[in-house]
């Protein structure tokens, strides 16, 4: 029985040591795949500094547009500014121009009037203030 249990034994062992003897290949592939991953590893994170690189160029290109555009978009609104301001001095002149001819235009016609009230409306284009000549009365 001792033989039989030793018998067995040695067949465990021997298939266990069977297993493990194509260990040292599996390793040596597994070394070799580490390295293949190890130097794919270094030319993608190249590629990606690369990229990187490039990206911040563009990024520094693209700053430099926008600082040139806000400072475009700042003159502008300062123009536009200015115009609007003219444009208001202009309308508030032209305003009182039209206030004052208005004035005037009112003071006639209420002079008309009072003259047409006294039945002494001068000739038409004659000023209302010139006296009327003796002899047209």
């Amino acid at each position: 029985m001792a033989k039989r249990n030793l018998e067995i034994r040695v067949e465990n062992l021997e298939n266990t040591v069977g297993s493990l003897s194509g260990l040292p290949m599996q390793m040596a592939s597994l070394a070799s795949q580490f390295v293949q991953l190890r130097q794919d590893v270094r030319a993608e994170i190249s590629a990606i500094r690369s990229e990187v690189g490039e990206l911040r160029g563009e990024v520094g290109e693209l700053r430099g547009e926008v600082g040139e555009l806000r400072g475009e978009v700042v003159t502008l609104g300062q123009t536009l500014r200015e115009e609007m301001a003219s444009m208001h001095r202009e309308l508030a002149g032209a305003i009182l121009a039209t206030n004052v001819q208005m004035r005037a235009l009112h003071e006639d016609l209420v002079e008309r009037i009072r003259l047409i009230g006294e039945d002494r409306l001068p000739a038409r284009g004659a000023h209302p203030e010139s006296p009327t000549p003796p002899e047209a009365e």
